[in-house]
């Protein structure tokens, strides 16, 4: 079957259908209403983008004005020097915390006695002084 011979049967058979025809142009408007729009927002994306990236670079151009490289450097070492006093701080609460973990064992030790031996050891005997 020649190409001539479906186009002119589809022709036919859309003039005995116009709802179907209708559908089918609809369907191609859409596709390219779609195009449109989508390639109209990819191109304003594409200039916000730009828009932000400048607006970015004159910012940092504008802090690189305000902030001179003596007082960053002088921030750097105050934070260096405020880590290394906070890891000592850390060092002492950790071995604080070792010690009372001792303390703590002591004291479950004192609970697991029978009580008779417990008041002996929170009130030991004093020897008389004979008065």
């Amino acid at each position: 079957m020649p190409v001539s011979e479906v186009a002119g049967g589809t022709i036919e058979a859309l003039k005995t259908q116009p709802a179907t025809f209708a559908m089918i142009v609809m369907s191609f408007g859409l596709l390219g209403y779609t195009w449109y729009t989508s390639s109209a927002f990819n191109a304003q994306q594409l200039e916000m983008s730009k828009l932000m990236l400048s607006h970015q670079n004159e910012t940092q151009q504008i802090l690189s004005r305000c902030i001179e490289p003596i007082q960053v450097q002088t921030i750097i070492d105050q934070l260096g020097r405020d880590r290394s006093t906070y890891a000592e701080q850390l060092q002492r609460n950790y071995e604080a915390s070792q010690s009372n973990g001792q303390e703590l064992q002591q004291i479950l030790q004192l609970l697991k006695k029978p009580i008779e031996q417990r008041n002996e050891l929170e009130r030991p005997t004093q020897p008389d002084h004979g008065g």
